[in-house]
């Protein structure tokens, strides 16, 4: 071939590319070539397409992408360059690459009617959105919004008037709908369902406050319209923000989710049946039942994976709260072993929605049970670094939340608490905190800040009374997998004023609560500081079974996990 003149060479691949042809079984990759090198450029954009196609069939979309690229790069004819571009990004939506994908989406408005150039821009807003560039996201649901007669709320207290208005409204109407096919119900209408699900969906776990505001738009838009898929989406969604009430909203949140089951079983399909599903685990996550969370994501990130496409979103969520499950449960070893492959899936497709909360919620946990703990920060800081940094979003709590546990873990008592001191008014103001999750874990950070400003003499001893309002708020929630951080709060406040008696009976009955809650670290924490306080034979076998428990994770250092969880001074003084 090598000894071939151009013109030879060209001739040789034409008469392979039409003997191929008519031979009829020839791979249409392998045909593409040839009428390629035969300067054929229309037909082996044909073919590259075909070949594109069929790989989107078998389900390889990153192959898919580069074929329409190649497709792109051969193909002249303006109409069918629009049509690759989308389904180009298409392909790359389905790989999970959600930047990519917006580019790809931007590029085929060009030569798009009004309406299909809208859907095109919804579409790559939403995966701007979901794949965490959020400031790009935001400027193109922006436009989006306009053209449907809609707009963001300018900020946390807008979005909660307008989540007050539309749950009233909510309220009165009811989840009832009559139920019509998509193609009974106007673009118009469908364009704006799928506008306030790109905003609730994208949102809804970097800026949680506006992301519910269209959610509820959403649940009222669709049940309005009855189509049954983006009714059941939109149920399914509901159900997890309302489970973000947690105990209060418990009531509602089951009403949701049988709500959702049955109206997804009608339905049938895979996809809904993966998002309901990953609903329901997100719900149970909220509410604080790690296990049954844990388990029922397993669930749907087998049905996203196996049976779905264009899920990289749910199939992210869904393992990030898996994980996060596992960071509560204190399965370090398991967190381990799935965590980097998790992290590197997220890297190579430039989804920085999942890489951060990976590395900002889950990672450092990991690298603080192998005693890393300035390895563990500066994952924080790297990934942060690319974050958004308009606005109060949930990313920005997690570093503050993050930051201070790695002081706590340090030792460095001023550290933490002037962290929690400079952080704070923010994250108040974000109104992130009406998530009773966050509300309950938060205060039981600043307490733990508190207690150990105090015992190493950094902060004053009034401090304490913060501490002790902080385990009455945890209380006051009512929840099992809380109920018992807050006794923890109380036996560091008891045994810092030298009442070991109480100390030691909060501790007994907060290990109780954990172990009850499957909080099997915490449970280990407590049992630690009761032999701690005890001494003895006694205290000696309670830290016996607490090293037992946590050498079992592969923690390598368990006076400093100690120091993190439970902070202040815990030398016997008898009883």
């Amino acid at each position: 071939v090598r000894g071939l003149d151009p013109e030879s060479a060209r001739a040789h691949h034409r008469l392979l590319a039409h003997a191929l042809e008519a031979w009829g079984l020839a791979d249409p990759e392998t045909l593409a070539l040839h009428f390629h090198a035969a300067q054929e450029p229309e037909t082996a954009a044909d073919y590259v397409t075909r070949a594109a196609k069929q790989a989107s069939e078998a389900l390889a979309f990153d192959r898919a992408a580069r074929l329409y690229l190649v497709a792109l790069n051969l193909s002249t004819a303006g109409k069918e360059a629009h049509a690759l571009r989308v389904s180009l990004g298409d392909a790359l939506a389905n790989a999970g690459r959600g930047a990519e994908a917006a580019e790809a989406l931007i590029a085929a408005t060009r030569g798009a009617n009004a309406a299909e150039n809208l859907d095109l821009r919804r579409r790559a807003a939403e995966q701007l959105l979901r794949s965490g560039h959020v400031d790009r996201g935001l400027a193109a649901i922006r436009d989006v919004l306009t053209g449907v007669g809609m707009r963001l709320p300018g900020g946390p207290k807008r979005a909660l008037l307008s989540i007050l208005l539309s749950r009233s409204w909510l309220r009165i109407r009811g989840l009832g709908f009559r139920e019509r096919d998509a193609s009974q119900v106007s673009a118009e209408d469908l364009m704006r369902i799928d506008a306030c699900r790109a905003v609730s969906e994208g949102l809804g776990i970097i800026d949680t406050v506006r992301g519910y505001a269209f959610q509820v738009r959403q649940l009222l838009l669709a049940l309005n319209a009855g189509e049954p898929a983006r009714v059941a989406r939109a149920l399914a969604l509901e159900m997890g923000y309302s489970a973000a009430g947690g105990n209060r909203a418990r009531k509602r949140t089951e009403k949701l989710r049988k709500e959702t089951a049955s109206l997804v079983t009608r339905i049938g399909t895979p996809q809904a049946l993966g998002f309901a599903t990953w609903a329901a685990g997100f719900a149970l996550y909220l509410e604080g039942r790690w296990k049954s969370a844990q388990e029922v994501l397993e669930k749907a990130e087998g049905i996203l994976r196996d049976r779905c496409t264009g899920v990289a979103w749910e199939l992210g969520t869904a393992r990030f709260y898996s994980l996060r499950s596992l960071v509560f449960m204190g399965r370090f070893e398991e967190l381990a072993r799935r965590l980097p492959s998790y992290i590197k899936d997220s890297q190579l497709r430039g989804d920085l929605y999942l890489e951060t909360n990976l590395r900002t919620r889950v990672s450092y946990h990991v690298l603080l049970a192998v005693d890393r703990p300035e390895k563990a920060r500066q994952e924080i800081r790297d990934v942060l670094a690319r974050w958004s940094h308009r606005g109060y979003h949930l990313q920005h709590y997690f570093d503050l939340y993050g930051q201070t546990e790695i002081d706590l873990y340090e030792g460095n008592a001023r550290a933490a608490w002037e962290r929690i001191v400079a952080g704070w008014p923010a994250f108040e103001r974000s109104l992130v905190r009406r998530t009773q999750l966050v509300y309950l874990e938060s205060a039981h950070l600043r307490a733990r800040a508190a207690v150990a400003a105090v015992a190493a003499g950094h902060a004053p001893g009034r401090l304490l009374k913060l501490a002790e309002r902080d385990a009455l708020r945890i209380e006051h929630e009512g929840m099992p997998w809380s109920d018992p951080l807050a006794q923890l709060i109380r036996a560091s406040v008891a045994a810092l004023r030298s009442d070991t008696r109480r100390a030691v009976s909060l501790l007994a009955t907060a290990e109780t609560g954990f172990e009850a809650a499957d909080e099997g670290l915490y449970a280990a924490v407590a049992r630690a500081r009761r032999g701690e306080l005890t001494g003895g034979p006694d205290g000696e076998r309670l830290r016996a079974e607490a090293a037992a428990w946590m050498s079992k994770e592969r923690i390598a250092n368990p006076t400093r996990i100690r120091m993190l969880l439970s902070p202040g001074r815990w030398e016997s003084r008898g009883f």
